[in-house]
């Protein structure tokens, strides 16, 4: 039953998408199904948690007549779209035939990728500590508690004050699912992990050839710590698909210029700072980083470049206000983030020696093992040809990690509530992992996109 949550959900972001997204823009097909899968994922727990907002408890009746009264509305104002386009998810006879050698070896690959990542999550079925001890047990606040509104009260060392999305997911696939809340947990684990892969070889299809895509996307799906931690049933793997999802839809924006792919952007961005609080601060860089780039270098009337940055804000304040009704209503503040003792605080680590701590920390974890040796190639990409990662739209992801890096070394270097060596040891290796599909696509997508080639 849980299939039928799943295909819900692809097919209320494959609606929206339709709707939004101009067919004079030609997206790749495995492109088109993550975005579908992810955005309708999100969207589906947005309306979960709507539905307690209004009526203050799980009603599975209600949630389910959320979904179709939604897919009916998406399909009564696309319908005719909808013909013209459902060949691109849905191939017909003629396209089978079609299919070559490569393509079953691909599918054949992809199939053997998704049974490694369900023997990886098959070792630790519950999750890692953050799933049993955060995630999945306020899942289990949201569907058995007699007041969902509990969450907020628990022990902080739980994050009461962290975003639901996660959470609201399972909560909506366990609506459909007749199964414990472990295996429906566990599922969309293992659905997330493929996905993210299969996002970032559409992303970099997209713009580059089938080969450096599919070879991208192995790098990332055959990668020991991604895989440990994308099934781990965390947030972070969330975070990884949404922000690899924003950067992708972002620059389509750039190049078309497009208002209902702007919105599409928003969107995911939106969703993003519901996963994570990391995913507010990338959506603000992103948000921001985009407009100043569309507002300087847009060669048309000072006031028609701010059109695309509103349909930018129109698509982000969409989902977005659910975060900003949980953050400003309902969730505790964070006291790792705002100390009651920040004014009397020893700044211990924000010196040199902080530094130090920080950079040999770094240095020891991209050099770890079970990283295969991925982030020194990241590294060799960047050396390589640094100018690559600046041209175009290029620069507008490397400078949002340029961004990203430098707040999170002032986050290290002004701990006071920890030791920086163990929050180090806590944290670096999570941020790299979500980090990583981006990093990947940057790197693919800075020296083999389509266009240079051509131009070459």
């Amino acid at each position: 039953m849980i299939i039928i949550f799943y295909f819900i959900a692809f097919l209320l972001g494959y609606l929206t998408i339709s709707l939004l997204v101009s067919d004079k823009i030609k997206l790749q097909t495995t492109l088109r199904a993550c975005l579908s899968l992810g955005l309708g994922l999100g969207l589906c727990a947005l309306l979960t948690f709507l539905s307690f907002l209004i009526f203050n408890k799980y009603s599975p009746v209600i949630i389910i007549l959320l979904y179709l009264a939604a897919i009916a509305f998406l399909l009564f104002i696309n319908i005719n779209k909808l013909k013209k386009n459902i060949k691109d998810i849905f191939p017909g006879h003629s396209a089978l035939k079609n299919i070559r050698s490569k393509d079953i070896l691909a599918f054949t690959l992809w199939g053997t990728l998704i049974v490694c990542i369900f023997l990886v999550a098959k070792r630790l079925p519950f999750g890692r500590w953050d799933a049993w001890a955060l995630y999945n047990m306020k899942t289990k606040f949201l569907l058995f508690s007699g007041s969902w509104k509990d969450i907020f009260r628990l022990h902080w060392h739980t994050q009461p004050g962290y975003p639901l999305l996660l959470p609201f997911i399972n909560a909506s696939a366990y609506s459909f699912a007749q199964k414990t809340i472990n295996s429906v947990c566990f599922s969309t684990a293992i659905l997330l992990s493929f996905s993210c892969g299969l996002l970032l070889f559409g992303s970099l299809k997209q713009f580059t050839r089938s080969s450096i895509a599919f070879i991208g996307s192995t790098l990332l799906l055959t990668n020991p710590v991604y895989l440990s931690l994308s099934t781990a049933q965390y947030a972070d793997i969330l975070l990884a698909f949404y922000l690899l999802a924003s950067i992708t839809t972002i620059i389509i924006t750039l190049q078309t210029k497009d208002k209902g792919f702007a919105v599409l952007s928003g969107l995911f961005l939106g969703l993003m700072t519901f996963t994570k609080n990391e995913g507010i601060v990338f959506c603000l860089i992103l948000f921001g980083l985009t407009c100043l780039n569309i507002i300087i270098f847009n060669k048309d009337a000072f006031r028609s470049r701010f059109k695309i940055p509103a349909y930018l804000l129109i698509g982000l304040a969409a989902t977005a206000i659910f975060t900003i009704v949980f953050k400003l209503f309902l969730a505790p503040p964070n006291p790792d983030i705002f100390p009651a003792n920040v004014s009397n605080a020893s700044m211990e680590f924000l010196n040199f020696k902080g530094l130090m701590i920080v950079v040999n920390f770094t240095l020891k974890e991209i050099v770890y093992k079970g990283w295969c040796f991925i982030w020194p190639l990241m590294i060799i990409m960047f050396a390589g040809n640094p100018m690559k990662f600046f041209r175009k739209e290029s620069s507008l992801i490397s400078v949002f990690f340029i961004c990203y890096l430098l707040i999170l070394l002032f986050i290290y270097l002004t701990t006071i509530n920890f030791d920086l060596t163990w929050r180090l040891t806590s944290t670096l290796q999570r941020i790299l992992f979500y980090l990583l599909p981006s990093a990947l696509f940057l790197g693919f997508f800075a020296h083999w996109r389509r266009n240079d080639t051509e131009q070459e």
